[in-house]
């Protein structure tokens, strides 16, 4: 899975890895800024 290749076919085991490890930070990521915003939202002690 190096360089981009347009005549590289990728199999269907290749494509779900893919997709799950992009989900995987897609959703780090939108549990992070759920945790700034609930952060901003708290009193500060």
């Amino acid at each position: 899975m190096g360089r981009a290749d347009p005549d590289k076919v990728v199999s269907a085991d290749q494509m779900y890895l893919m997709v799950v490890i992009h989900l995987t930070f897609v959703a780090s990521g939108v549990l992070l800024a759920l945790m700034d915003w609930l952060s901003a939202k708290t009193d500060k002690h």
